[in-house]
């Protein structure tokens, strides 16, 4: 507990008839070290002096995640290293399958999220 920071988590929560918001009331827990999350500061790139609380909207990247983007980066230098695109999709849509309990054949793969939803609404 002594290299983390611990603050209290605020939860926005419907209006009760008490609260003095017609919309959202908060509601607050007092976290202690007993259930708090391990440490994880080591997996980032944080100096020792930040303290970087904004992960909403631009929350750092694990090292391990940016090394696998550097990876990537680095195979599309040369695609036609990578091997067979079938295969790695074939895969790829199994794994899927696995994880959402549908059979292969249930798994669509697209280019991009756009491309999927046009298709699906050009289909209606």
């Amino acid at each position: 507990c002594t290299t983390c920071v611990h603050v209290r988590c605020v939860a926005l929560l419907p209006a009760g008839p008490l609260s003095p918001s017609p919309y959202y009331r908060l509601h607050s827990m007092s976290r202690g070290c007993a259930d708090a999350l391990p440490c994880q500061r080591d997996e980032f790139d944080l100096p020792h002096d930040v303290i970087y609380l904004n992960c909403a909207s631009r929350s750092p990247l694990p090292r391990a995640v940016a090394e696998v983007g550097a990876q990537a980066v680095r195979n599309k230098l040369q695609p036609w290293l990578l091997g067979d695109s079938d295969a790695h999709a074939a895969a790829v849509r199994a794994r899927a399958a696995q994880l959402y309990g549908v059979p292969p054949e249930c798994i669509a793969l697209t280019p991009s999220t756009s491309f999927a939803l046009t298709a699906a609404v050009a289909a209606v």
